[in-house]
């Protein structure tokens, strides 16, 4: 499965249609934020939009990455005005690490609806 096409099943799945979401794939060494990550997601969620971006060198299945990136918009999606009732860098540090791990929790989950 492609990217774009894993893009397309999971943001469907998530019902992220009003989201514009865009896919880049990136070199590590010419990244800083891929360092020690297959992937990340840059978001506005004041115009809905999202810049998901891929190690293209990662042995990590492109859906897999695709899928956690969709799922850190989901999130993010829905806890947006929770996420702004924090203020303090403690706050949004604690905010950032349960967002990760619910993350991960998830995508375990759909594991079994991967190709």
């Amino acid at each position: 499965m492609t990217a774009k096409q894993a893009l397309k099943k999971w943001v469907k799945l998530f019902r992220l249609q009003n989201w514009t979401i865009e896919m880049e794939m990136h070199k590590v060494y010419e990244d800083e934020e891929l360092a020690g990550n297959d992937g990340y997601v840059r978001m506005r969620v004041a115009d809905l939009w999202a810049l998901i971006v891929i190690d293209e060198n990662s042995v990590e299945p492109v859906e897999s990455i695709v899928l956690h990136e969709c799922l850190h918009i989901l999130l993010r999606d829905a806890t947006v005005a929770l996420n702004a009732l924090f203020h303090t860098p403690d706050a949004e540090n604690v905010f950032s690490c349960v967002n990760e791990l619910l993350t991960r929790r998830l995508e375990r989950a759909f594991e079994e609806v991967m190709e």
